[in-house]
Formats: structure tokens, C-alpha cells, sequence
């Protein structure tokens, strides 16, 4: 495991429990919805739950800090960069039963992280950073037939 720095490897084992709690508990209200229906609502839930940790991201490019990226940063500050919406989305419908894997590569030449779900035979996108603006959820990322090569433009 590690511990990010201003961290005791205590608090660390402490926000990763907590965070397991917080995932159950959102993938307990999937329980008797379809897959699909499972799929949508934890895209939504995810979407809804933080915003982009913009500062966080330039905290990190200009040596000042780390970003929020974990799954606990997700249900105590809302405020993740795309590794965090990723974790969580994967956490939740992984603990709701549903195949679920994560994909990292690259989009217009930056780093990016995002899932994919099997759902009617087939691996399909959801990417909840994406689809999270500030004029509400969108589905342009959501279940997408396209085939990434993880390098691909916006």
C-alpha cells in the first residue's frame, strides 16, 4: 500500500474501510435493478457525487500538493480528477456485480482514465468524468461502442 505523504499508514488503512462502507452502501441501492439499470444509476450516482478537483490537478502539475484521486477523496471532499471517478464508478459496480475494468491511456496527448462495463456480450465505455459537466449529467461517454486504443482524441 502506499501512504501518501502527510499520511499515517493508520489513517490510510482507516479511509480505505471507510470508503468500503461508503461503496456498499451505494451499490446496496442497485440491488434488484437489471444490469443496465445498475450500469445507469451508478454512472449517474458517480456523476453526481463530486465535480472535478480542477485545483487539485494544478496542485499537483506545479510540485504543490496531490490531487484527489481515491475513492475516500470521492465520498469526503466530491472533488476527484479522473483516476477518482474512474475508482469509484469501478468500486461501486464491482461490489454491485457487475464485469467492470479499468482502462488508462492517453487523450489528446494527456493522461486519462476511464471504465469498461460487459454488458450484452460486449465491453462498453463509461466514462463519468467526461460526462459530468457543470450543466448537468450528459451521456456522450456513456456505454460507447467505440473502440479505444487508449490514445485517442476528445
Amino acid at each position: 500500500m502506499i501512504v501518501p505523504e502527510g499520511y499515517s499508514l493508520q489513517e490510510e488503512v482507516r479511509h480505505h474501510f471507510e470508503a468500503e462502507e461508503y461503496v456498499d452502501a451505494a451499490a446496496k441501492q442497485t440491488e434488484g435493478m437489471d444490469p443496465a439499470e445498475k450500469v445507469r444509476w451508478i454512472h449517474d450516482f458517480v456523476c453526481n457525487l463530486v465535480d472535478y478537483d480542477y485545483e487539485g490537478l494544478e496542485r499537483c502539475n506545479s510540485g504543490q500538493g496531490e490531487m484527489n484521486y481515491s475513492v475516500y477523496d470521492a465520498f469526503t471532499s466530491h472533488r476527484v480528477v479522473c483516476e477518482g471517478y474512474r475508482r469509484t464508478f469501478w468500486a461501486i459496480a464491482g461490489a454491485a456485480g457487475l464485469p467492470v475494468r479499468i482502462v488508462n491511456g492517453t487523450v489528446d496527448g494527456r493522461e486519462h482514465a476511464w471504465n469498461e462495463v460487459f454488458l450484452d456480450g460486449t465491453w462498453k465505455s463509461v466514462d463519468c468524468t467526461w460526462d459530468d459537466s457543470q450543466a448537468g449529467i450528459r451521456y456522450k461517454y456513456f456505454l460507447t461502442d467505440i473502440t479505444y486504443d487508449n490514445s485517442w482524441a476528445q
